[in-house]
């Protein structure tokens, strides 16, 4: 049943856009998870693209393609039994809410990285506005939907890594907004770049299904071949 809206949602893209496709392309680039972790916490993405153009400014970007999710979080993390007696005279760094005031003789503060990894389907609308003979500027907004194939549970303070599969699927809806450029190279090839900004839907709408769920971004780097050019 996670998944039901977000086929309902694509499939009525699908059944409403259907105009000939005008462009194919090839786009990757990082991916930050959580846009408050950008600095330590960076995934990747890459996938495969169909522009259709509705006129000479306005257009629709099907997506689809691998993307990698996941969240930094700090938990609780049981200290071995053996340390607690020195524990008690040593100075510790695991400070609420990570760890509860009352257990700091007893827990420590591990750094957990949770890794998802999706399959990303996205329709964006698009707007492209010429700035110079080869030059435009462009705008995104529209849905992306991540259907779950894998978790994985690495402690960054410890090591190790666990399969989370079986407990934390989740599908991933995102509303993507993001600005960039493209460049005319030649007569058939652009090259674009854009920065990509996109919020839980769930979130949006007061429905968090997963606490776990952030903000995420992304630099996504393109090259664009234009059909019957």
């Amino acid at each position: 049943m996670d998944r039901l809206p977000g086929i309902v949602v694509m499939a009525l893209f699908g059944a409403i856009l259907r105009p000939p496709i005008t462009e194919v392309g090839i786009s990757a680039g990082p991916h930050w998870p959580e846009i408050d972790a950008r600095e330590t916490f960076r995934r990747a993405a890459i996938g495969l693209t169909a522009h259709t153009a509705l006129n000479e400014y306005f257009g629709v970007q099907l997506g689809g393609g691998y993307k990698q999710g996941g969240v930094e979080r700090c938990v609780a993390r049981p200290k071995e039994e053996t340390t607690f007696p020195a524990q008690r005279h040593a100075r510790t760094w695991a400070t609420p809410p990570c760890v509860l005031p009352h257990m700091l003789e007893t827990h420590e503060a591990e750094t957990v990285h949770r890794l998802y990894d999706y399959i990303d389907l996205s329709v964006l609308g698009q707007a492209r506005i010429p700035a110079g003979d080869r030059l435009d500027v462009r705008f995104v907004l529209g849905p992306t939907w991540g259907i779950p194939v894998k978790c994985r549970r690495q402690s960054v303070s410890h090591g190790g890594v666990q399969d989370c599969s079986t407990a934390y699927l989740s599908s991933d809806w995102r509303l993507v907004v993001g600005a960039g450029a493209g460049i005319q190279v030649s007569p058939s090839l652009d090259l674009s770049l854009d920065y990509r900004y996109g919020p839980d839907m769930r979130d949006l709408i007061g429905y968090g299904l997963d606490p776990w769920l952030g903000i995420a971004s992304s630099l996504v780097a393109g090259l664009h071949y234009r059909l019957g050019s």
